[in-house]
């Protein structure tokens, strides 16, 4: 007979049943298992380290009540944020432990990802606009054909991420890793690249028009840039320009 992670836990009562609490507003949940949460009044409820079902929350009660998913892993990440994709879609996970994830085309405008782990994740195609990923591992992610304009990345490993394609225009990169990363035919046009390493980085066709950087932005980057493109006609210190 096969027996589910989450029967086990709760034949060990370990598993938690938000939703039986007649009073749930403001609790700190810490390192436990959460298995259903509909119903239940998350209003400034904090989840920390939590183990989460991906069935275990309505979208009000997550993305208007519910104050943070901190350093959270979340079972069948996919159908987690799909359930809730929309216009008004704001999720917050920051510090989430999404390694592997697969995430291809899903919605994220606008999310809250401070130090999420995505390490290895797949992003293909996803809408990550105005992302917050300041700190964020995206070691090895798959980003191809993302569009994260305007997103803050600052200080994120970009280790060996594939960014083929991916739109990154006004992107916040500074101090970002970039070591490795494939970013042929990228777009960084006005993308901020101070103090960013893209040391062995694959630069073909990438558009980095306007791009910003300075004496600490490490790599092949000023090489490149002086071989295929023109210096701005502003004469500005830092920018390149058609």
């Amino acid at each position: 007979m096969t027996i589910s992670v989450r029967e086990v836990l709760d034949k060990l009562g370990l598993a938690v049943d938000v939703s039986l609490f007649k009073e749930a507003r403001g609790v700190l949940f810490v390192g436990e298992y959460i298995v259903n949460a509909v119903g239940a009044d998350l209003q400034g409820c904090v989840f920390y380290r939590c183990i989460l079902e991906d069935s275990a929350f309505t979208k009000d009660a997550l993305y208007i009540d519910c104050k943070a998913l901190a350093s959270c892993t979340i079972k069948n990440v996919f159908e987690f944020v799909n359930r809730f994709k929309g216009e008004d879609f704001v999720a917050y996970l920051q510090g989430a432990d999404l390694q592997d994830a697969d995430l291809e085309g899903v919605n994220l405008q606008g999310a809250n990802l401070f130090r999420a782990n995505l390490q290895g994740a797949n992003l293909k195609n996803t809408n990550l606009f105005r992302a917050e990923l300041q700190g964020a591992n995206l070691q090895g992610a798959k980003l191809q054909g993302a569009d994260l304009r305007d997103s803050d990345l600052y200080e994120a490993n970009l280790q060996r991420a594939g960014l083929q394609g991916t739109m990154l225009n006004d992107a916040n990169l500074e101090g970002a890793d970039l070591r490795g990363a494939n970013l042929e035919g990228a777009y960084l046009q006005r993308a901020m690249l101070e103090g960013a390493d893209l040391r062995r980085a694959n630069l073909k066709n990438v558009n980095l028009e306007r791009a910003s950087y300075n004496v600490f932005t490490r790599g092949s980057f000023y090489s490149y840039q002086l071989s295929v493109m023109q210096e701005s006609s502003d004469g500005n210190e830092g920018e390149y320009g058609d």
